[in-house]
């Protein structure tokens, strides 16, 4: 049942919960500022220690390097969309999943949303990102 959801594209990733890294980073940035408004700001504590990458006028929260999802969901995650996957409309590309054959429109077939196999390294990279 949750395949057939996917693949008709049903399930929003915005309705995931956060990875359990991503769920800790977020915690860290909320104590920061949870501190700075019960504090005054009358002691300073130092941003980078608490999810936040300093940057010269801003901080930028640090990126999680975790999937966005279990390795298991992925596999069954597809679009419905009825382009080839090319542009950002595709909800795939757009959370940067790649295609599956189950893909509404292109069932991978004219799918521009995939990993090409690079024939000099003969590792996998990423296009069309």
């Amino acid at each position: 049942m949750f395949s057939r959801k996917a693949a008709a594209g049903l399930i929003n990733p915005e309705t995931l919960p956060p990875t359990e890294s991503a769920a800790a980073r977020h915690s860290l940035r909320a104590y920061l500022q949870t501190g700075d408004w019960l504090l005054l700001q009358s002691m300073s504590l130092n941003p980078s220690e608490f999810g936040w990458i300093v940057g010269v006028h801003w901080y930028d929260p640090v990126p999680t390097l975790d999937l966005i999802a279990p390795e298991e969901l992925l596999q069954f995650t597809s679009c419905n969309c009825s382009g080839d996957c090319s542009t950002r409309w595709c909800r795939c590309k757009k959370n940067g999943l790649r295609f599956i054959s189950a893909c509404g429109g292109c069932k991978g077939i004219t799918c521009k949303n995939y990993i090409h196999d690079d024939a000099e390294s003969g590792e996998h990279s990423d296009l069309d990102f």
